[in-house]
């Protein structure tokens, strides 16, 4: 059964304490303490003997040899802990003890949480979690559980699955967010101490089922239920996903304000907390709200409190622990007063954030500005050394990777120092790149923030990091950023200090909530339909074009142009207003109450992250085809309209035949002009689509004030897209990759880096405020020091041309042509694909095959 820890401890001194004559309490750790503490206090008895091998307070404590010299017949030993392993060792120093006088205060048979709540709060909080607790003791840590919607079979992240199977029948009348906040402190009942651990910390992925497609159905069923969409809109909506012509991952993606923890430590918030609680008389839904907050950050503090108890009873066999121990036992109350503290308490608030939700795209934030004054504290106080520091960060990073299965797109944002005070910069953005080079695996994502400022040091550490193949850190200028995120509502001081989230998303940390991966579209598919009249070519399934024409109606490319951005502008609308209405329903089903703990404006509104208590919550549309439609508008241009080699109604038969006939028409499109560059008709065409998208986003309507951003990136989804394409018209073949992002097509960008420098920034980058990717593929043999040092002058030529970011993949062909045929001999190849690194072996062939196609350059 659930009981306190404080009701069992009661209960034992009340059945069993009343009568003795002496009493010790063993060991004296984390449990022994809180036992002390309610005989001196609730039955005002002093015990006898404390003790413990390893207490180092200042409370006097008999070690174990000292107390059997002093053990008297009749005294009652006190067995204060819960690990199994630690009984079992105690009852052997005592086997000639009888066992009438060892009282275990925490058998086994109990499961024992702290006080979650107030005795105010409204409700039987280990009530529901005694009855969370068994319907899930079965389930959580089963693997591939699936779970079904009304409509078809799909999976949803762990926390989800947990919810969807037990707790909807068990309280559906209770709050959502005030269940969700219960479920995460059942979770936190599992939990285990390394030896030779720095910091502790189980890493959550393991209990995550990573099989996270879409809840696009889901979120259809609940749009349709509610009446916010109708029947029909809603059959559309379905018909356009399952042809791909959008995909959408919302939740996730924001950067928690980790550094508010930091700086008030846990009591501090709690007690925020408690007094908007007592104080919010009139609103229920805010009043849930708060208690839901009380719930998780109690989840929180007794987690880390846990890991105290277990570290000390595991320091015995290594002080490293001990050392552990001491950490935790103060960063569960108070504000950490030491680096290694900060990253200790960082590493535990993020690993629950993981189990919360989708974990997809939660990221760090600026770790080397915020962790920064605990660093120079340590470091000008002679406590910690550049060696430690270091150590501490490798063990840091290598508990982000912990689990390469579990991708989720952790994004660490380093740079960005807005001064010359250093012309070093911050040392903690060195180390930080050190790390990356050492652990060379795909989690963290690691972004770059430049400026004016940046140093030669970080320039070259980085430059370094780059060419080892890794595809980190990716490159950001900051002032196309902070303009694009200005234009969407957010203030100069808090674009100022914007973090990459997940891929390539700029967002303010503690701050935003903005579902980044809300949705993207496919442009490339757009152009297919219309060649198709509405109708997909690999589904079968129909979408509503503004106007369905037969192609031989478009009696110059103007006209069908001019359609075609018709079409374009009404996809965009309708997708605002799907956006809108989804994000109602959102987040009314799927909150996060732990999330909410690190934002700023939540305990201000009495609101849920998921429910806009953010201080900024737009809505981001990402696009997707970019590169391939212009280049295919061009091919359109010329070939059928100014050299009439054939008519606009041959082309859906060209590309069903995948140009299986068509050679001649195949090599006049390789010849034409393409995306990437720096050909005018090809980038005027390419800017002004881009100039349309962002302005049909821009008049999209949104409830309560908010906006709409645009991100041109792709992540994998450009694979993913053109496996429901055939071919397109800018020689691309059936089934294939799409361009990635706002990337050239693969191969084509034939003339180098300069020229596709030149293409990408006649587009309004600095209006892309939820970002945008280019990647270039350079050989390993230009990473000589001349050339890397032309190469970061070029970088910056970019940027001051309007460049917002790049990437590089650093690998040559043979490698990846090697790795595609014998996976097993190139595990740990690290690639870049659109906006992330990961696994070379471990991507889906189509994505192996479009980053082979790219063109690999060796010159400037």
């Amino acid at each position: 059964m659930f009981i306190s820890y404080k009701e069992q401890v009661c209960q034992v001194l009340q059945n069993h304490v009343m009568d003795s004559f002496e009493i010790a309490i063993y060991p004296f750790g984390y449990r022994g303490q809180q036992v002390k503490q309610i005989l001196n206090t609730e039955f005002q008895i002093k015990e006898t003997y404390l003790v413990d091998n390893y207490y180092t307070g200042e409370i006097p404590v008999l070690k174990v040899k000292e107390f059997l010299k002093v053990l008297s017949e009749g005294m009652l030993i006190l067995l204060c802990c819960e690990n199994d392993e630690i009984k079992k060792q105690i009852r052997d120093t005592l086997s000639e003890i009888p066992e009438s006088q060892i009282i275990d205060v925490f058998p086994k048979h109990n499961i024992y949480v702290s006080s979650w709540k107030d005795k105010s709060i409204e409700g039987s909080t280990l009530e529901d979690m005694e009855k969370l607790y068994h319907g899930l003791k079965k389930l959580v840590f089963e693997e591939d559980v699936t779970v079904y919607s009304l409509i078809k079979p799909y999976e949803k992240n762990f926390l989800m699955n947990q919810f969807e199977i037990y707790c909807v029948q068990q309280i559906k009348n209770r709050s959502l967010q005030r269940a969700y906040s219960l479920l995460l402190a059942v979770l936190l009942k599992e939990l285990q101490v390394e030896d030779g651990e720095y910091l502790v910390g189980k890493a959550a992925y393991r209990q995550i089922n990573n099989t996270y497609p879409t809840d696009v159905y889901e979120e259809i069923y609940y749009l349709e239920k509610n009446s916010q969409i109708n029947s029909k809109e809603a059959f559309l909506i379905k018909e356009a996903y399952e042809m791909r012509l959008f995909t959408r991952f919302p939740g996730g993606h924001t950067v928690p304000g980790y550094e508010m923890i930091l700086k008030s430590g846990i009591n501090r918030k709690l007690s925020e907390i408690k007094n908007k609680y007592i104080e919010e008389r009139e609103e229920k839904e805010k009043k849930l709200f708060y208690e839901s907050q009380l719930i998780v950050i109690r989840a929180l503090q007794e987690l880390i409190k846990r890991y105290a108890d277990a570290s000390y009873r595991s320091s015995s066999a290594n002080k490293k622990l001990l050392r552990v121990a001491r950490n935790c036992e103060h960063i569960a109350y108070k504000a950490p007063r030491s680096f290694e503290q900060a990253l200790q308490l960082l590493w535990l608030s993020h690993e629950l954030m993981i189990l919360e939700g989708n974990i997809k795209g939660i990221s760090l934030g600026r770790m080397d500005q915020y962790l920064y004054p605990f660093y120079k504290h340590d470091f000008d106080q002679n406590v910690l050394n550049k060696e430690f520091a270091r150590k501490l960060i490798y063990v840091f990073w290598k508990k982000l990777s912990f689990d390469r299965r579990a991708l989720s797109f952790q994004n660490v944002t380093i740079g960005g120092e807005k001064n010359e005070k250093s012309k070093d910069g911050n040392p903690l953005t060195i180390l930080f790149l050190e790390a990356q080079m050492e652990t060379r695996a795909n989690q963290p994502m690691l972004s770059l923030r430049t400026n004016k400022f940046t140093s030669k040091k970080i320039w070259d550490k980085a430059l370094e990091v780059i060419s080892t193949g890794m595809g980190m850190p990716a490159l950001f200028n900051d002032e196309m950023i902070i303009q694009a995120k200005m234009r969407c509502g957010i203030s100069q001081e808090d674009a100022e200090n914007y973090s990459i989230v997940g891929c390539v998303e700029p967002a303010i940390g503690g701050k935003e909530y903005s579902h980044t991966e809300g949705l993207r579209l496919n442009v490339a598919k757009l152009l297919e339909l219309m060649f198709f009249e509405g109708q997909c070519p690999v589904t079968g399934k129909k979408y509503a074009l503004e106007k369905v024409c037969k192609l031989k109606e478009y009696s110059d490319f103007d006209s069908f142009y001019h359609q075609f951005k018709r079409e374009l502008f009404s996809l965009i609308q309708k997708a605002c207003h799907f956006l809108n209405q989804a994000d109602l329903s959102y987040g009314e089903n799927w909150p996060a109450p732990y999330m909410s703990l690190f934002m700023e404006e939540t305990l201000k509104k009495g609101r849920d992250v998921a429910r806009k208590g953010t201080k900024y919550s737009n809505l981001s549309i990402n696009f997707a085809g970019m590169a391939n439609v212009v280049n295919s508008l061009i091919a359109v241009k010329i070939i059928v309209y100014e050299k009439k080699l054939i008519s606009l109604s041959e082309v859906p038969m060209i590309l069903s035949e995948n140009f299986e006939g068509y050679k001649e028409i195949e090599k006049e499109i390789c010849d034409i002009p393409k995306y990437g560059n720096n050909k005018k008709i090809v980038d005027e065409l390419m800017q002004e689509l881009t100039e349309l998208i962002i302005s049909a986003a821009d008049q999209g309507t949104i409830n309560e004030g908010r906006l709409f951003q645009t991100g041109f990136y792709t992540v994998v989804l450009h694979a993913e897209m053109g496996k429901y394409m055939l071919a397109s018209f800018d020689g691309r073949k059936e089934r294939t990759a799409l361009a990635s992002s706002l990337s050239p097509t693969q191969g084509t960008d034939i003339r180098g880096p300069l020229a596709v420098f030149q293409s990408v920034c006649k587009t309004p980058m600095n209006k892309m405020s939820n970002g945008m990717v280019l990647d270039l593929r350079f050989s390993p043999d230009f990473f000589t020091d001349e050339k890397k040092e032309r190469l970061k002058e070029s970088i910056l030529t970019y940027f001051s041309m309007g460049g917002m970011e790049v990437q590089l993949n650093v690998v040559d062909q043979e490698t990846l042509n090697q790795a595609q045929l014998y996976p097993d001999k190139y595990r740990n190849l690290l690639v870049r694909v659109s906006g992330f690194s990961t696994y070379f072996v471990e991507l889906e062939k189509e994505v192996q095959d479009e980053i082979i196609l790219r063109y690999m350059n060796t010159e400037l």
